[in-house]
Order: structure tokens, then sequence, then C-alpha cells
């Protein structure tokens, strides 16, 4: 900028009484213009003053464009100027310095009388009674005018920069801190005064002043070792490096050598490979590039070479696109593969057998040999070889004295240890009580086992051919078998539904359908409930229909129940009157418990309380009323009959 042109407002026209066109410079001739454009550029080029702001008297930069530094005309200004470019005053926001912030812990005056406008509760000013923070007096400030709290200070409204608002130290008072130095300057001089006083008492020994400050001085130039020389102490740091060390990428300095990958920092191939002179480093050498093969890398390559050739078979999978469907085709392949593998050794060896040799046991088992060297002693101990094994308590194991059935240290009452077989807590104590301190329950289930055990079967009997026994209790089990039951006595009861029997043939095969069902319930919840597992000893390749989860347990017996529900409804519906036939019904139910124990299917107990449950289906089942005979019917007429 090289002149100033000034620009005159309208008020000033006006107020002047002037005319624009007088008001209006002479048109400059050439030699003017070229005049004013010399002196411009002296003005840049540092040989002629720069003109000078009238406002603030500072020199403005010739370089600076006109259309810049021109005031405008709604800006009047008596001679070159840059105020119009800078911000107006009356715009900006005063904004709080550092020093400026709330004030803490500061009351205002006290004044001695209650006051008009004051709290009436504390006397200050700047509050009323019902933002007051003391505590409601029962004889407010206003009545009493004693003990009038100091005014509040009115906090100032401090406009925070962007800065300030962010300051995580704005307002912080650092003399804050000097109570907390005095603080610990007065413990540590209480903890000096009583570590004196112990002293003095012979509780403490005095430190040795007169050691020799010499006593690190020579390993105080080891590596890895500083000495503090105050505490004398030495102090041991483990520095990442030590002083003999080389950098890996100053093994070799070949330019040419692909030694040192500096992007990964590691060292690829051995960079004393025909280095002379460095033959012993390059034997004890190991680089790094088996780092690449290591981890999850095999895995990714092995997919990458999967993924090849599976696009080669014409299947459409990409390792890096699809990475999840890669894996799941691969987990498949595999498992195809080994599925394969198998079946084909599996084939081979059904064809030309030997199966026995990939399963010969260990050469140890069969050379009676090892490779471990052991030596014993005179006593058979070992003096050395094989290491004893751990031992697991503090007390004998396998050792059963005194006629116990327990080793000792098997029980624990009262911070005391015994037998758990009499429950005794003296170590030398005889057990003469075995097992009569058992609950009655673990008591009677162990006789139970016991006793059932002795009535099984032999093995000799177990063969289920038409001449032995165990073919007629297997024709007892199935003669009293639930499904055939269910369809018989179902059949019974819609026939006489069907041929409209009298009443009473009506509900005896009622009573007979409710009896089977109800025994059925009762035996499955039992079962579920009690989870008792089947004995041992049974023989269950000849069972049929089974059912899928009870009949898996063993408590109570499903067949006992039921032969002596239907010796229970045999007695009640038919009223026999030949003996013969008394004795059957009766003898039914138990030459049926006895054969459920001699072939290994139920305890003695499971017998028992399948027997008990039995009769007291049989006694719920005669208990069925007629209005469940009709309902019965009703149900058959309206859903069976046309099917028939």
């Amino acid at each position: 900028m090289a002149t100033f042109n000034q620009q005159t407002a309208v008020s000033e026209m006006i107020r002047s009484g002037g005319c624009p066109d007088e008001l209006d410079e002479k048109r400059k001739s050439k030699a003017e213009y070229q005049k004013q454009r010399d002196l411009e550029e002296q003005r840049k080029a540092g040989t002629a003053p720069a003109m000078v702001d009238v406002d603030t008297g500072r020199d403005i930069n010739p370089h600076i464009p006109q259309f810049i530094s021109q005031n405008p005309w709604y800006v009047p200004s008596s001679g070159p100027t840059l105020k119009h470019q800078r911000p107006h005053p009356e715009r900006q926001t005063d904004i709080a310095e550092v020093d400026q912030w709330y004030a803490r812990g500061v009351t205002g005056k006290r004044a001695t009388k209650w006051r008009k406008g004051a709290c009436e509760n504390c006397g200050a000013m700047g509050h009323k009674e019902r933002d007051c923070f003391e505590r409601p007096r029962k004889k407010k400030a206003r009545f009493t005018n004693r003990d009038i709290a100091g005014d509040d200070i009115q906090a100032p409204e401090l406009s925070l920069g962007f800065d300030a608002k962010r300051d995580r130290w704005n307002g912080y008072d650092p003399k804050a801190h000097e109570d907390t130095i005095e603080q610990y300057k007065q413990t540590e001089e209480l903890r000096r005064l009583h570590r004196e006083q112990q002293i003095k008492d012979g509780e403490l020994e005095p430190p040795e002043e007169n050691e020799d400050e010499d006593k690190y001085a020579d390993d105080a130039d080891m590596a890895g070792v500083s000495v503090d020389m105050d505490s004398r102490t030495r102090i041991t740091v483990r520095n990442l490096r030590i002083r003999e060390d080389t950098a890996k990428y100053l093994y070799n300095l070949d330019p040419n050598g692909p030694h040192y990958d500096p992007k990964s920092r590691s060292m690829r191939e051995n960079p004393f490979a025909g280095v002379p002179g460095k033959e012993k480093e390059a034997a004890k050498f190991s680089g790094e590039n088996f780092v690449r093969y290591t981890g999850e890398v095999v895995d990714a390559n092995e997919a990458q070479v999967f993924a090849w050739n599976a696009r080669c078979q014409g299947v459409d999978v990409h390792a890096l696109a699809e990475p999840t469907k890669l894996e799941q085709y691969k987990r498949d392949f595999e498992q195809q593969k080994e599925k394969s593998k198998k079946e084909h050794m599996e084939k081979l060896l059904e064809t030309y057998g030997g199966r026995e040799h990939l399963e010969a046991p260990s050469k140890e088992l069969l050379m009676a040999q090892t490779e471990n060297y052991v030596e014993y002693s005179r006593t058979g101990s070992v003096i050395k070889g094989q290491e004893k094994s751990s031992v697991k308590s503090r007390f004998d194991e396998d050792v059963y004295p005194g006629n116990h059935s327990s080793v000792w240290g098997s029980y624990w009452e009262d911070g005391k240890w015994g037998y758990r077989c009499c429950r005794a807590t003296l170590k030398n104590a005889y057990c003469t009580q075995s097992g009569m301190r058992d609950g009655p329950i673990e008591m009677v289930s162990r006789l139970d086992v016991e006793w059932s055990a002795k009535l099984v079967l032999s093995s000799d009997s177990h063969q289920s051919n038409i001449f032995s026994i165990r073919f007629f209790f297997l024709l007892l089990e199935w003669a009293v078998h639930g499904v055939p039951w269910i369809i018989g006595t179902v059949w019974a009861a819609c026939r006489s539904f069907h041929f409209n029997y009298p009443a009473h043939e009506q509900r005896r095969a009622c009573i007979l359908v409710f009896g089977i069902f109800l025994d059925l319930l009762i035996t499955g919840i039992l079962k579920l409930s009690f989870r008792r597992p089947r004995p041992p000893y049974n023989k269950g390749n000849d069972q049929i229909f089974d059912a899928p989860v009870a009949d898996k347990f063993s408590f109570p017996s499903g067949h006992s129940s039921r032969s002596a529900m239907l010796a229970v409804l045999g007695f009640a519906l038919i009223q026999p009157q030949d003996l013969l036939l008394k004795a059957a019904l009766f003898a039914y139910p138990v030459v049926l418990g006895l054969s459920r124990i001699a072939m290994g299917r139920h305890y003695i107990a499971d017998v028992l309380a399948g027997l008990l449950f039995g009769f007291f289906e049989g006694r719920i089942a005669l208990m069925l009323p007629q209005e469940a005979v009709d309902l019965g019917n009703r149900v058959y007429q309206y859903f069976i009959a046309d099917l028939f």
C-alpha cells in the first residue's frame, strides 16, 4: 500500500454542508499516477519510509494490498490505518485471567445486629431463610441479635476460555500443598524421636558410622549394579542391555546382504556365514527366520494352500475374502478325510485281520524291563534311581489296624481325626462295632445288596434256553409285562362299551384299565425320584419292551407291584371259590418277586417295596366310582365308536 484515499462518510458530508462534487478530488494526471506508482515501489523496496498508522503510530506494511488496507466509506478515518481490520473492542468478551478465581473459604463482614433484608435464621446478608445452610435455630438471629453470621461473598461471573475450561489445575492454590509438606515433616520428626528413644532403651542398635565407604567400590563397576553410598546398600538394576553386547544390525555391515530386516527387526539369516575369523560365532549362531513359521503362521499357510487346491477343483472360495467359509470347508474336508481313512482301515482289518497287533501292550509289560536305572539296598529300599511317589497323606495308607475297615484320618469330628468305620478318635482303639454306628438307611442298603447277591442265579443258569430255569422266569416276567396288559385291558373296556355289556362287567374292565395306568404312573415317578441303579450283575440283554428312562432304575420293582395289584383285583373281582385258584393268585406275586431277585433284575428291597405299593394300588383301583365308568363310556361313544 503506497497511497491513501480519503473516504468521507455521508453523514460527514451532510454535517459539513458541502456538495459531493466539491468534495471529490480532481482527476489526477498521468504524471501524478506515475509518481504514485514509483512511491509505492520505493516503499516496497525499502528506500522510502512506509506510511504510519494514525491510531497506533506503527508502520504499515507496504506489501499489504490496497483492498485490505483501504478503510471502507462507513468507517471514516483521518489518515491511513488498519483499525477496520482489527477486532472491535465493544464486541470482545473479557476472558478471566489466570489469577482470577472464585473466593473459597472467605466470609464477608460480620454485623453486630440483624439488618433488614438479611437471613432471619443466621443474620447474614445474601440469602433468605429458606436458603440458609445453618441449622435452624430455636431462637432466630432476627429476635436475639446474637451470633450474626458473616455476609455471603458474591461470587464473580468468570468468563473462561476454551483452555481454561479444560485445565484440570485451574483454581488450584499451590500454597495448599505446604500443609501436606508440614504434616510429613512433623511425622518424620516424631519417627526420629521415637527411634532415638528406642536406642536409649536398648531396643534398637545404633547405626554403624565407621563402616568403610569403599566396601562396595568394586561392585559399583559391575554391569547392572548400582550402589547407594548413603544407605550402604547394593541395588541390582536389570538393564535391557549390557556394555559388551552389540546390536544385531551391526553384526554384518554388508549393505547387499539379506541378514537383518529393519521392518520386522529380525535377523533372517546367519550374519557370520562366510566371514573370516567368525567361525565360532557362525557355528553357534541361530537366526530368527524360524519365527516366521511359528504360532498360527503354519495354519494360515495351510489354509492358503487348501484354498488354491479347492479353486483348482472348481470350489469358489478365497482365503482373504472369505476366511470363515474357507475354515468351515477345511474342517469338513479334514473330518471327511479322517472318516474315510478310518473306514478304509476297518475294511482292511475285517478282510485280513490283525487287529490284536494294533492293541499290543507296551514294551515294559512285554519285556518286563525298562531303561530306568534303579539301585536297591540289601533291605530292598531304593538307593538311587526312581524317585519315591509323593505322599498324599501324613498318615499311613492302606493300613487297617485294630479290625478297622478304614484308614486312620478318614474321619474328622470336633477338631480330631479318627476312623470312618466306627468313628473312633483314638488311634489305638479297637473296632468292635464296625457298621453298628452307620445310619439305618446305609446299614439296610448294605444288607440288601449283600443278601440279594447271594440269591442271584449262577452264571451257568443264565442261559435262556427252554430247558433252563431262567427261561421259566422270563415267561413269568413277560406274563405281567405292562405293554400286553395295557393293550388287553383297553381292548376289553372298549369291547364292553361296544357290545353294551352289563354295568358290573364294564366296571371290572374300567378298574383293570385304571389299575394298570395307576401302577405305571406310580412306579415311574418313584423310579425317577430315587434313581437307584440296577444291580451290576443284571443281564439286561433279554429284556423286551423297556421304557426309555424309567426302566434304567431299580427301585421299586414294577413287575412286583403290577403282579400284587392284579392279585388284589383278582381276589376282589373274581371272588374265586376254588382253593387252587386262591393259592395261585397268592403265590404268583411271591414267585415273580423271587424270580426278579434271582435274575438280577432287582434287589430284595425293590421287590418288597413293589409288592407293598401293588397292594395299595389294587385297593385304590377298587374305589373307582361309577361316574368314572360312565365317563369312559361317553368318551368311547364320542371318539372311538365311529372307528369300528
